[in-house]
């Protein structure tokens, strides 16, 4: 598991995460930007990039924020479809992401990700993940 994240220059011209921002003074949208990048970036989803196991109060504590301000933030993310959640699980995925920057770097890390999938409570969510994972593998 990677202690960093490959987070590309594309980010900030990729649709997806633009569209975020619907103005220039929508600071929801800035701030959901922000909450969008710590849950890319947070060691929750360093297990297998991209799905996380944990609770909405875990996933503010990591972004460092109050948890109030994270389910606003996690609307909005919802909103654009950037993320899956099943609150009563305690599992959410990114349903896409900017690049393939968080591939593997060896054969080792991908068993070392389906080993940790299969740790993580069975749902539709965790189970739409795979999908992600392949495209990872495939622009990798």
């Amino acid at each position: 598991m990677s202690a960093f994240t490959k987070l590309g220059s594309g980010l900030w011209s990729w649709e997806p995460f633009r569209r975020i921002e619907r103005s220039h003074d929508d600071l929801i949208g800035r701030c959901t930007k922000l909450f969008w990048i710590a849950l890319y970036t947070a060691p929750e989803s360093k297990h297998v990039p991209g799905l996380i196991s944990a609770s909405i109060t875990t996933m503010a504590e990591s972004a460092r924020i109050p948890v109030d301000d994270a389910r606003i933030y996690l609307d909005r993310l919802l909103e654009d479809d950037l993320v899956e959640v099943d609150i009563e699980r305690r599992v959410m995925r990114l349903t896409m992401l900017p690049d393939c920057g968080e591939s593997p770097a060896n054969g080792k890390a991908i068993r070392g990700w389906w080993n940790r999938f299969g740790n993580i409570t069975p749902c539709p969510v965790r189970d739409a993940h795979v999908e992600l994972l392949h495209w990872i593998m495939t622009e990798w």
